[in-house]
């Protein structure tokens, strides 16, 4: 019988071991975490709806305040690095000033909000996706929000969107659909690009563009990661059932995927993995048992 620790000793390559340090929120549990556009500070989310800032070098809080009243989903940054993005279980996304910790925006759906994000380009946008609905484009200047949708004429199986993001330069909206769907929109006016199929129809958890918009990542429920060129699925035809450049997962453990991530300098994919669903708990790292998978994907491009 196989044993995954064996062969990682044996055969794996080698990377660095050791912590460089733990970010420690008292009494909070983290849910979700967001750097800065420079890397300098970090957004820790916790599901108590507090949020925590820390410094990147020195590992401490440098301000945390009480953003909402159940857990917090998601993060987002504004470009200047001023602005913070929040969303949460409580039905609500808010958009904060991270010097004053004050509420600049906010706005309330009609179910557990389950992702937000600024344009990357624009921070009056933001992209708002949210259980059982059509995810939204919100406009903070004209107070005004857009559904995004296309006509069950096109798909009639389309499963509700899960997840949505913007690419580096904000010109697309990239969604993911329970049931294995992409879809791209031109970020302006909203109208459909064009939609593919996973060949798997499994939900679509999260998904990753890098950052020189090259590559598109997606993490599904089947616990495979999926690796595609962004260029050859945007002018794919609507309906394509489409192949992936590579598939990453655990073969021996299967083990589930929390949250994938792009190291920027390399053409490698950064995983985050942890076992039986247990949350990280970022104040004691210690009692938590998680693994690190990091793949190249050097070899699909081309």
């Amino acid at each position: 019988m196989m044993n995954s620790e064996l062969l990682d000793k044996n055969f794996g390559v080698c990377f660095p071991e050791e912590l460089d340090g733990v970010l420690n929120t008292q009494s909070g549990t983290a849910n979700c975490c967001k750097f800065n556009r420079w890397g300098s500070l970090i957004a820790v989310g916790s599901i108590d709806g507090r949020v925590y800032i820390f410094d990147v070098i020195t590992k401490g809080v440098v301000k945390s305040w009480v953003c909402h009243g159940y857990s917090i989903t998601s993060l987002s940054w504004s470009r200047d690095g001023r602005k913070l993005l929040t969303a949460s279980n409580d039905w609500s996304v808010a958009v904060w000033d991270v010097m004053e910790g004050m509420r600049i925006e906010r706005q309330i759906y009609g179910s557990p909000v389950l992702c937000a994000m600024f344009n990357p380009r624009n921070d009056k946008h933001v992209l708002v996706v949210y259980l059982g609905a059509y995810p939204v484009l919100l406009d903070l200047e004209a107070k005004r929000q857009t559904e995004i949708k296309y006509s069950e004429e096109i798909d009639d199986q389309p499963g509700e969107v899960t997840v949505g993001t913007f690419d580096r330069r904000g010109k697309y909206i990239v969604t993911g659909s329970s049931k294995g769907r992409i879809a791209f929109y031109d970020a302006k006016t909203l109208e459909l690009i064009t939609y593919v199929k996973q060949n798997a129809a499994h939900q679509i958890k999260n998904i990753l563009i890098t950052r020189r918009g090259d590559f598109l990542i997606t993490n599904s429920q089947d616990r495979i990661i999926r690796t595609y060129k962004l260029d050859t699925l945007l002018q794919r035809q609507c309906g394509s059932v489409i192949e992936p450049l590579q598939k990453l997962l655990d073969i021996i453990n299967r083990v589930f995927i929390r949250l994938p991530s792009f190291l920027f300098w390399l053409e490698t994919t950064l995983v985050n993995t942890l076992f039986n669903h247990t949350i990280l708990k970022l104040g004691c790292l210690k009692s938590v048992k998680f693994n690190l998978y990091i793949y190249h994907v050097q070899q699909v491009r081309g």
